[in-house]
């Protein structure tokens, strides 16, 4: 069975070499980071894909999270103790939001 995809930023072309900026929501990734078995750091693999069309704002590029992974015992069990770490570090994640811009509130933004 497939997942849904997690998008979680977007992005623009710009410059003669195909560069790519593009910012993502770390709300939104921390659920899916996992913790590296050889260096102790915490990853997430994303996926940058071009858009049929700009959308409204411009954008040419849109980011989502690359949920594939192994189906091992091993990898569950890996899975599950990363995201205790995480949550005994940054705490449970928070709840994701709605998916249309216009009906998230922006009272608690700090900028």
């Amino acid at each position: 069975m497939a997942k849904d995809k997690v998008f979680v930023g977007q992005g623009i072309k710009f410059g003669q070499y195909d560069q790519l900026s593009f910012s993502i929501c770390m709300e939104d990734v921390k659920p899916f980071m996992k913790k590296s078995a050889t260096n102790g750091k915490h990853y997430v693999n994303l996926v940058i894909a071009k858009m049929k069309e700009k959308n409204k704002n411009g954008k040419t590029h849109t980011v989502y999270v690359d949920q594939w992974e192994k189906h091992t015992e091993e990898a569950k069990a890996a899975s599950a103790e990363s995201q205790k770490e995480l949550e005994d570090m940054y705490g449970k994640p928070a709840p994701v939001g709605p998916a249309f811009p216009g009906e998230i509130s922006t009272d608690d933004i700090p900028f």
